[in-house]
């Protein structure tokens, strides 16, 4: 036996993690957040940031960093993300900044999004 995993045993990994959060600002309910698999993470992060011509960054948009980030995170108990229209995230966006921060702290630390890898994204 090998200590080297195969393309199929890595494929059947369940590898993304999750964190149930109560919310005592929303009644003490909770919600689910679900972190971003690579292939959002990677849609997300490219969002954040606009090159110009010649490669280099022309501005960071995190205008609505919070509710985006959380709109792809947070989940039902099924597993199903909540806020599916744009109008609903911008909705979220109107919600208290302090519970917002907590949450997209959350998913960004799930998704491995945190200020490092922000950073990373800008600088490369």
């Amino acid at each position: 036996m090998s200590d080297f995993l195969s393309a199929e045993e890595i494929l059947g990994m369940e590898d993304i993690p999750f964190k149930d959060e109560v919310v005592p600002e929303w009644n003490n309910k909770k919600v689910r957040l679900i972190g971003l698999n690579g292939e959002d993470a990677s849609k997300f992060s490219s969002g954040l940031v606009e090159m110009d011509e010649k490669g280099n960054v022309k501005a960071v948009n995190i205008e609505t960093f919070l509710p985006d980030i959380l709109a792809l995170t947070l989940h039902n108990d099924q597993g199903e993300r909540i806020f599916k229209t744009p109008e609903q995230v911008r909705a979220l966006g109107k919600k208290s900044a302090r519970v917002l921060k907590r949450l997209g702290d959350i998913a960004t630390e799930l998704s491995g999004l945190n200020e490092a890898s922000k950073k990373d994204a800008v600088k490369n």
